[in-house]
């Protein structure tokens, strides 16, 4: 008689915890070595603080627009499975405006 496995793994779902490890990791470490390499030139005190403010300003910006570029592409998918005669095809544009129902 074959034993039936009966547990239930989330392990298909687990890569934003490696993304987000390895994320942190790339931030530490660019940061960081920005700073020192600012702190290196023997700059003030106020110029490595700022420097380093500013580059975590600007890397919480790039993630942001990176996730709303990626939600507005699933977005646009989702669209252009539902209403597959509104796609552009091959590079070109199909000749219907997307919101132009007139043109069928």
């Amino acid at each position: 008689m074959a034993y039936r496995h009966r547990e239930f793994h989330r392990l298909e779902n687990i890569g934003w915890l490696r993304a987000a490890a390895l994320g942190a990791n790339d931030g530490i470490v660019s940061t960081s070595s920005l700073i020192l390499d600012v702190a290196a030139a023997h700059a003030t005190h106020s110029s490595i603080v700022i420097t380093g403010m500013a580059d975590l300003i600007a890397a919480a910006k790039g993630k942001i627009m990176h996730c709303l570029t990626v939600l507005q592409i699933r977005k646009g998918l989702r669209v252009r499975h539902a209403n597959p005669d509104r796609q552009v095809q091959r590079g070109r544009y199909s000749g219907k405006c997307l919101g132009d129902r007139s043109s069928s």
